[in-house]
């Protein structure tokens, strides 16, 4: 079996004030979709990273996450 084509992702999100005036959250990420032509599917493994702060004396932990799947074509 051949491998398609290789994709690599680099994501990231910078927001103010989401839920109250001086908030902060950020996010970044990576990525990579491999492609199998003959078997018409793609599989995908990813990492995100999440951060939230605000001006409110509740703290909040940051978060990471992995995401992997397989999408068919048919």
């Amino acid at each position: 079996m051949q491998a398609g084509e290789t994709q690599f992702v680099v994501e990231g999100f910078r927001g103010a004030n989401y839920l109250t005036q001086g908030a902060h959250s950020d996010m970044w990420g990576l990525a990579m979709i491999q492609s199998f032509h003959a078997l018409r599917t793609e599989l995908y493994l990813g990492f995100r990273s999440f951060a939230y702060s605000d001006t409110t004396p509740v703290t909040y932990q940051d978060a990471n996450a992995v995401q992997f799947g397989a999408r068919f074509r048919f």
